[in-house]
Order: C-alpha cells, then structure tokens, then sequence
C-alpha cells in the first residue's frame, strides 16, 4: 500500500517566486532583464491521445475530434507567437512541453513561463529548485479558465497583442512585482 507524506522543512527553502504586473512600482524586487526563458507548455488533449495511440470512436471522430483540433491548433499558435515575439527580443527561448520539461531544463535559465493551465503551472514550479528563478503563468484558453494561479492570459484573437503586452511588461522594472508563495515538499513512501 503507498501512501503520501508532506514534509515541512525550512519555510525559506521552500519558497518560490512568481511575478505579476501592478500599476505601482515594485517595492525592493527589481525584475531583472531576463535572456533566457523557459516556456513549459501544456499538452493539448489531441497530442497527448496520439501519443498514447488513442483510436478515436466514431462517435468522437464525428462529435469533437474538429474543437479538439481547433483547440490544439489555438494553443500552439499562441505558444509560437510567445516564442517567436520573445526571439525578436533577444531572449533565448526554450520551448518544452509539461511532460518533457526536467531539472536539467532549469539550470541557467532566467524566467519560467508557464504556458497552459493551473496544472502546467504546479508543473512546471514543482521543476523549480532555485527559489531566485521566479514563473509568470500565462493562461491559453480563456474560455475554459477556471483556475487561480495563472493571473494573465493570451487570447487566440488577440495572441501578438497579448504576448507584446506580457513581455514588454517583464522588462520594466515598475511594472512587475514578485509575490512568495509557499511549496509543499511532497515525498511518496511505499509501506511493506
């Protein structure tokens, strides 16, 4: 039987940070001048149903394989209009999806940006052991937004505007401020 134990720790170790834009200036936190970027992507459900080799039924074929394509297609135009925005910038950009990205991923690296969900958000800062690299989490589909970590998001329609918007906002230093937010350490235990 496997059970889950949380583990406290030093509060200060487990700590990360994730940046928001304000209106005010940032109080002691400069944001840096980040060059390079991690984008950690989420997996549309049509990538994820084709790696496993997922046959579609009729019904589904007939009945939701179009939005499902719709919103892969939606996704990956927003991930390349970040990334390609980003380069013009002069930033060097690592795009990984939430399934490839690993701690080696992280090492130099000035800024994570989640790109997907809540999900691809706790992903993705769960990689984050350097508690100075701090993660901007971005929302991909407003339509289905339901969580709370992501605070921005880039709609499809408006994806160049959007993503201009988020990264000339990480470049100034009075619009960026950086918010603690505490991390469970988490350890899976196997009972004998």
């Amino acid at each position: 039987m496997a059970f889950n134990r949380l583990s406290g720790g030093i509060a200060s170790k487990n700590l990360y940070r994730s940046f928001h834009t304000v209106a005010a200036p940032a109080k002691g936190l400069s944001a840096q001048r980040y060059k390079k970027l991690l984008l950690v992507c989420k997996e549309s459900k049509l990538t994820r149903w084709e790696k496993k080799g997922v046959l579609m039924s009729p019904f589904v074929e007939q009945n939701y394989k179009q939005k499902m394509l719709e919103q892969h297609e939606e996704h990956h135009g927003v991930i390349d209009t970040f990334s390609t925005l980003a380069k013009r910038m002069g930033k060097e950009v690592v795009v990984k999806s939430e399934q490839d990205a690993t701690l080696e991923d992280m090492h130099g690296v000035d800024c994570v940006v989640s790109l997907g969900g809540d999900h691809t958000f706790l992903r993705s800062s769960a990689l984050i052991w350097d508690r100075r690299i701090p993660i901007l989490g971005i929302n991909t589909n407003k339509d289905v937004y339901t969580g709370v970590l992501n605070p921005h998001f880039i709609d499809y329609e408006d994806r160049q505007k959007h993503s201009e918007w988020i990264l000339e906002t990480m470049e100034d230093d009075h619009n960026v401020d950086f918010e603690k937010r505490q991390r469970i350490l988490y350890e899976r235990v196997r009972e004998r």
